[in-house]
């Protein structure tokens, strides 16, 4: 069951933005959801949850209807840890250790999309055939 919503894609947050009851008049709702990911996932680097107490969140989350705000965050999430990709070669070591483990169980879980799975195994491959020099 776990593995039932890693096979479908998922449409863009500002597709959906209207659906969303704006609890803030100056904020909106795309920012609301970006600061929401970005404190589950500072969660994880500050160590308030760890790594299976995010997971659960964001499963929890990913099984949540597409136009709960909740499903927004978990799309967030993903997008940002997708994004990041491009610059793990400056994190610091025990960071980039923390996401590459924080990432491989997501794989293992099923929690991410199609085609943030494939952007992920690429990159994972890519590292893989690098220069055994670098910290990728």
């Amino acid at each position: 069951a776990e593995l039932a919503f890693a096979t479908r894609e998922v449409p863009k947050l500002a597709q959906f933005e209207e659906k969303f009851d704006e609890e803030d008049g100056e904020e909106s709702v795309e920012e609301s959801v970006e600061e929401a990911s970005d404190s589950l996932l500072r969660s994880l680097y500050t160590k308030e949850l760890d790594m299976n107490q995010l997971i659960g969140k964001l499963r929890d989350y990913s099984q949540a209807q597409e136009g709960d705000r909740r499903f927004w965050i978990y799309l967030q999430t993903v997008n940002n840890l997708v994004d990041e990709t491009r610059n793990f070669k400056h994190f610091p070591q025990q960071e980039l250790d923390l996401t590459a483990d924080f990432l491989a169980l997501m794989v293992c879980r099923g929690l991410l999309p199609p085609a943030a799975l494939r952007h992920i195994l690429d990159f994972v491959l890519t590292g893989l055939r690098s220069s055994q020099d670098t910290k990728m």
